[in-house]
């Protein structure tokens, strides 16, 4: 019995070819430790197909068919070592054909690369046979007029001789060449020991590099050359990051910019900008503060420290003053006590110290109606009449109360405050609405006395508990909101009126800004004043209020 298992063994290897031998033989000794000797054949050979010489399990082959069994074996075997022989000469071939290829690239800049396995090429024809061959791939793109012809990647004027089109910009040139005609330069990122568009795999299925580096996966392998292209980057060739001309002298270019200069060598040249280090020249040791440059430097020093140079600082450093022209609210610093001051002032209202101004002249020689708005006493000309008028107020402390002496209905002097077309019969010029027009009026003609809200009955009481919500001043009904709601802010608003208040006869003296302390802003009417109470901080301001402020 042990004779037969062993020839039928030997059968079933001599049926099965390749890999499945090796399972069989698996199976078949599991088979041979659990199952009994007499029925191990028997379920063997009922589950792995056999040949059709060997179907009855009853019979024993004969001397003859052991010997057809031994041939059969013997062709595999041959078989086997011719394929690996072949397998053996194809490597040689292709090593060959790269150290070809490679020696031919060595000495271009540029190479054909397949878009699928990336394997570079030497010309156009070849790179067609590999698609064909390899890839069983016929390319259809756009029609090439001379496929003969190759292109030249360092034409000046970016011409495509291949295909007759002619490009503005050099990126541009490069992406053509790189998706019609799959030309690759050699300063893409490549090993530069082997200048290969592909990889190297060998008998073990390895990435194998020039340098005898061998990797198992090829995202590896692209690390490797981008590190080794690091390591064998030679510096003597790379531009000069702060060329004044922008002049690349490796590629021979020039560029208009700096920026575009250096995003070249970003790109191009993998440069990385050069770390900036603090220079003593440019640090003031006083303020703690470094400058971008020496200029910048004397500007501060000058207007700071009232000095020329960095050395006047250093020896008279503990001598100077710590400055203090620095708004604690705002977190700025000024370069003067004059800028600090008008800080002050218009953010905050902190009034201006009185000083005495010396007058180059006498004041009866200004004209406040001067049609250029002229100072003859300063000799400056302002760009419009308020800042004219300003002028004159803060700096020559002229009062305009003198103006209110003249008669308001003169053309000459004074516009008509309720023109319905809102026209300054004085500076001829209309306006689109009715508050520009007033504001015109208040601030170019200080006429701020004279322009008052028109009120059909002026002196009348008004009832707040009425039930029609009627305004017996204005001759007017508000209704809208819960509990009158409307009828009550339109009292506040316009009025100034307050429950259980009645109208006050004299009317408030109007001032040209209201300041809050808590917001501090300057808000320049009385209704956007009482308005901006309501709606930010939730107060109402009474009549006492205002009067308060207003002295």
């Amino acid at each position: 019995m042990k004779t037969r298992l062993r020839r039928n063994n030997k059968r079933v290897v001599a049926v099965m070819k390749g890999e499945e031998t090796q399972l069989i033989d698996k199976k078949f000794t599991e088979f041979e430790e659990t199952l009994p000797i007499d029925k191990k054949l028997i379920e063997f050979e009922e589950t792995q197909p056999i040949d059709k010489k060997f179907t009855e399990s009853e019979q024993t082959p004969t001397e003859e068919e052991y010997d057809e069994l031994d041939d059969e074996e013997y062709n595999t075997q041959v078989k086997q070592e011719f394929r690996l022989e072949f397998q053996v000469k194809q490597e040689v071939e292709m090593q060959k054909s790269l150290a070809d290829e490679s020696n031919e690239l060595i000495n271009r800049d540029y190479y054909y690369c397949c878009c699928l396995c990336k394997r570079s090429m030497s010309d156009y024809t070849a790179l067609m046979h590999h698609f064909k061959s390899i890839h069983n791939f016929i390319h259809v793109g756009r029609s090439i007029k001379h496929v003969e012809l190759e292109p030249d990647i360092h034409d000046p004027n970016f011409f495509c001789q291949v295909c007759q089109i002619k490009f503005k910009f050099s990126g541009v040139y490069m992406i053509h060449l790189e998706r019609i005609h799959f030309i690759h330069t050699n300063s893409s990122g490549l090993c530069p020991k082997e200048k290969l568009g592909a990889p190297y795999l060998n008998k073990f299925n390895l990435f194998l590099c020039a340098c005898k580096a061998e990797y198992g996966t090829r995202s590896e392998y692209d690390n490797h050359l981008k590190t080794c292209t690091r390591s064998t980057r030679k510096t003597h060739n790379l531009p000069n990051w702060n060329d004044p001309s922008n002049h690349c002298k490796p590629c021979g270019r020039f560029y208009a910019t700096a920026n575009t200069f250096r995003a070249h060598c970003r790109a191009i040249h993998s440069m990385t900008p050069p770390v900036k280090t603090k220079s003593s020249n440019r640090h003031c040791d006083t303020c703690d503060m470094s400058s971008k440059s020496r200029k910048k430097l004397r500007i501060h020093l000058y207007k700071m420290h009232g000095l020329q140079e960095l050395s006047q600082l250093k020896r008279n450093a503990k001598h100077i003053e710590p400055n203090i022209n620095h708004c604690e609210d705002c977190e700025k610093t000024f370069y003067n006590n004059e800028y600090y001051k008008r800080h002050m002032h218009k953010a905050h209202s902190v009034p201006l110290p009185k000083e005495k101004i010396k007058l180059r002249g006498a004041v009866e020689y200004i004209d406040l109606e001067d049609p250029y708005n002229y100072c003859r006493i300063c000799k400056r000309k302002y760009g419009n009449r308020q800042f004219y008028l300003n002028h004159l107020q803060k700096i020559h402390k002229i009062q305009f109360d003198s103006l209110e002496k003249h008669d308001y209905s003169d053309p000459k002097f004074f516009p008509d405050p309720f023109d319905p077309k809102f026209y300054c019969r004085v500076c001829k010029s209309t306006h689109s609405s009715m508050f520009s027009y007033r504001c015109h009026c208040r601030y170019i003609h200080r006429m701020e006395s004279v322009i008052v809200k028109k009120f059909k009955n002026p002196d009348a009481k008004v009832d707040f508990n009425n039930p029609d919500s009627y305004c017996a001043i204005c001759d007017r009904n508000y209704r809208g909101g819960d509990e009158n709601e409307r009828f009550k802010e339109h009292l506040k608003d316009v009025h100034g009126l307050v429950e259980n208040q009645l109208v006050s006869e004299s009317k408030p003296v109007i001032n040209d800004f209201y300041y809050c302390r808590e917001c501090r802003i300057r808000i320049k009417s009385k209704y956007m004043f009482i308005r901006h109470f309501k709606r930010i901080h939730k107060r109402t301001l009474s009549q006492e209020d205002l009067e308060n402020r207003e002295k």
